[in-house]
């Protein structure tokens, strides 16, 4: 597992969960300049793991970097 696409997949979690929130709090602009960041790191980290989808690791460890970024996000929400 490629330690630069766990952190990446991560970042993209925690940038949804943060525009989640931002989304409540109606700030439609700053959302959407975050959504664009969030969906381009998860293309990228989607297509890597679609490239190499024969390696069940590969699988578990996009699990894996979902539960982090989820994890990340909030705590970072919560500060």
């Amino acid at each position: 597992m490629d330690s630069g696409n766990f952190l990446a997949r991560a970042f993209d979690i925690a940038l949804g969960t943060l525009r989640v929130q931002i989304v409540v709090s109606r700030r439609k602009y700053l959302a959407a300049f975050i959504g664009f960041f969030e969906i381009l790191i998860y293309i990228l980290i989607v297509s890597k793991v679609l490239q190499d989808i024969g390696h069940f690791i590969n699988i578990i460890a996009y699990a894996g970097r979902f539960s982090c970024g989820t994890i990340i996000g909030l705590t970072i929400e919560e500060r």
